[in-house]
């Protein structure tokens, strides 16, 4: 799964020199193809982002990099633990570099990054180098390119809420105030960031501020400081 083939020869030596004889899951093992052995390779990757082991895993996917194991699908895994587009991009720049060849699947994912940012003007870029590298847009593409505001919305909401659940906080942030910027903030971004606010004096400055970049607020801003203040016991607020 490593891709150590060098250490294959290794422990066959060793098993011989300690008397074990192969068995049939011996053979089993040995005769695993290319694309069992990338399959499990993309699930390891996948557990351990999902457990949290974020270093080990950029610590195997390295390996399997320097080994030449790397394909579309550990890529992609990989590009899930990237939090912005930017770092998923100069990820796909550095694989291709070292000979991986990428397809559809790695562009549409980034295409989905940068609108989620709402970084419209890399959309067209990122299509020209598409149309550069010879990739055709499947129907993928089509479908992430054919996203209502209000999907986005939504995947921007769930974006922020991930990045604090697992503690990154600071990511968090940065896409809020890279989407503020870029207006595309709403009621369901500002909730989500109020949240992650220690204090109703925290939340009303957060408010204010994005009052003052034109964000409209509504009822459920209101009630949520409302639900702050009366917990902090502020009564005269």
């Amino acid at each position: 799964v490593e891709g150590l083939a060098e250490q294959v020869e290794a422990l066959q030596h060793i098993m011989k020199l300690r008397g074990i004889e192969p068995n049939e899951q011996t053979a089993k093992v040995l005769a695993k193809s290319n694309e069992e052995l990338s399959k499990q390779r993309t699930a390891k990757l996948g557990r351990m982002l999902k457990a949290g082991e974020a270093q080990q895993a950029w610590e195997l996917f390295e390996g399997l990099l320097e080994r030449g194991h790397v394909g579309e699908y550990q890529l992609t895994a990989m590009l899930k633990a990237c939090p912005s587009s930017n770092e998923q991009r100069a990820l796909v720049s550095r694989v291709q570099e070292a000979g991986v060849a990428t397809a559809a699947t790695t562009y549409n994912f980034l295409l989905d990054s940068v609108r989620v940012e709402g970084l419209a003007e890399q959309v067209e870029a990122l299509q020209h180098i598409m149309k550069l590298r010879g990739i055709e847009p499947n129907e993928q593409t089509a479908k992430v390119l054919a996203k209502s505001n209000e999907e986005l919305s939504k995947q921007r909401t769930a974006k922020l809420g991930r990045m604090l659940k697992a503690g990154e906080a600071q990511q968090a942030w940065e896409l809020f105030e890279g989407l503020l910027e870029r207006g595309h903030v709403g009621e369901y971004q500002l909730t989500a960031m109020l949240k992650a606010c220690p204090s109703s004096n925290e939340q009303r400055a957060l408010v204010s501020r994005v009052q003052e970049a034109g964000v409209a607020t509504a009822a459920t801003t209101y009630n949520f400081l409302l639900d702050s203040v009366r917990v902090e016991g502020l009564a005269e607020q």
